[in-house]
């Protein structure tokens, strides 16, 4: 006997002896309660949740009743053991837990660890809530090395539940400066989830642990109020990000352009359709900002620029052009090259637009001083392709080539099949030229060539003429 409570007491491969023991005694009928307590715990230490089964199957038959320790040991070597069943985890700890309430019994914080863990593997976010919960009554904090493991694992799943309990420990109780990265992929899991509270946090343990926050990690805020319908939120997000000196259209200075955040656009268009799905969105969204000039306070820019890009989507182009003229009347901001390019996006957008009110627009913006973007003209491009209006096309595409402008390859792309839908090969073929030698193009789509290889032979009426599109791909 004193040779297996040695073995329990041994953290290494000295401990398989128990088994040996365990087996010797059992084959002569004279198993106490007490080998069963020790040879469960080395089944824990080893992880070995077959061998603590057959365990208890005997102690079973022997009549015996589970003891706390007993009964702790086998839950951690069930949880332990990566081959265990979730069914037979659950029925112990169930069991377990009629036990806490029936006789006092505590767990263990190792208990609690392992549950934590196998339950967050098997990606069981609401179980593992409900075993912290369990944990902190029985008075027992969860430790930092625990807290890491339950990240990592809730990050590779995605579970925003836990990680929104996480990163409260870690803003509030924990002493700890997290990787810059590790709180990225939370508020990317925050944005993908609409979980608008563990981005704000997220944002958070970045000035805590001394990571200055990018215009890409308001984003993820911003991105996640606009996906659980938290419009009012969006706009905070984008105060707070404001007053950070971080603005979300143009991004920061840095030196490694893999870092620029580029995505100001999408994210000012997600808001757009966002707030186009009522007109209470939009009247909300626009006393909110109303409300922030009457308290003196900076309306941000993109939160503006959203409410005329929804008016025009909506079809109320009249109220898009007044919320335009107010951007000085009365929110007392100036005109800049994206407030004009929200104009242009909502006159794009009405279902009675006309190519004619943009050109008006951008020879505006030019007239103001504002020289339009690849973004600018591909609204543009993309109105001409959506009306069919391809009057004055050839002088605009010299004028992109003339400023050095490049629109986006969707739109050239799109206009380049209009247009040759018409017959216009000489505008086909200058903006061929621009695909061609547009960034981050080494070659046109395959797609793009074989249809536009098919209306040249459509019109040329040679099913065999060659396309001058496909000729240097």
């Amino acid at each position: 006997m004193s040779a297996l409570w040695a073995c329990a007491e041994t953290d290494d491969d000295r401990n398989m002896e128990a088994y040996w023991i365990y087996r010797l005694l059992k084959k002569n009928n004279k198993v106490p309660i007490l080998v069963f307590d020790k040879v469960m715990q080395v089944c824990a230490m080893r992880s070995d949740g077959e061998f603590a089964m057959e365990v208890k199957e005997d102690f079973i038959k022997l009549g015996y009743e589970q003891t706390e320790a007993f009964a702790c040991n086998f839950l951690s070597a069930l949880a332990r053991d990566s081959k265990s069943l979730s069914w037979e985890v659950d029925k112990q700890y169930r069991f377990f837990r009629s036990q806490v309430s029936e006789k006092g019994w505590k767990g263990t914080a190792a208990l609690y660890a392992d549950l934590v863990k196998i339950y967050s593997k098997m990606r069981r976010g609401d179980d593992v809530l409900e075993v912290l919960r369990h944990m902190t009554e029985d008075n027992y904090e969860p430790t930092i090395n625990l807290c890491n493991a339950l990240l990592e694992t809730s990050l590779f799943s995605g579970d925003s539940k836990i990680l929104r309990v996480l990163s409260s420990w870690y803003k509030n109780n924990f002493n700890v400066r997290l990787d810059y990265g590790v709180i990225c992929r939370m508020m990317h899991a925050a944005a993908a989830d609409a979980d608008a509270q563990l981005a704000q946090t997220g944002i958070q343990l970045m000035a805590k642990a001394g990571h200055p926050p990018r215009a890409a990690d308001y984003a993820c805020w911003v991105r996640a109020c606009i996906k659980g319908d938290d419009l009012v939120g969006a706009v905070e997000a984008l105060i707070e990000a404001q007053g950070q000196g971080v603005d979300l259209l143009v991004g920061e200075d840095v030196e490694n352009e893999s870092l620029r955040w580029t995505g100001g656009v999408e994210l000012q268009e997600s808001m757009a359709m966002a707030l186009s799905r009522s007109i209470r969105r939009l009247d909300e969204v626009y006393f909110a900002l109303v409300d922030l000039v009457r308290g003196n306070y900076l309306v941000p820019r993109m939160a503006l620029n959203s409410i005329i890009m929804a008016a025009g989507h909506m079809g109320q182009i009249d109220r898009a052009f007044a919320t335009f003229q107010e951007y000085e009347s009365l929110f007392d901001m100036k005109y800049d090259l994206h407030s004009y390019n929200a104009l242009l996006w909502a006159s794009a957008k009405h279902r009675n637009a006309r190519v004619n009110t943009l050109l008006t627009i951008i020879q505006e913006m030019e007239d103001k001083g504002f020289r339009p973007n690849g973004y600018s003209f591909s609204i543009l491009l993309e109105s001409m392709s959506e009306t069919g209006e391809l009057v004055g096309l050839e002088d605009l595409i010299m004028h992109m080539k003339n400023e050095n402008v490049v629109a986006s390859g969707r739109a050239l792309r799109r206009i380049a099949v209009i247009a040759a839908k018409a017959s216009q090969w000489k505008e086909v073929d200058l903006l061929i030229d621009m695909l061609k030698s547009a960034p981050h193009t080494n070659r046109l789509p395959s797609f793009f060539v074989a249809r536009i290889a098919q209306l040249r032979a459509e019109t040329s009426g040679d099913p065999d003429q060659p396309s001058s599109a496909g000729s240097s791909v």
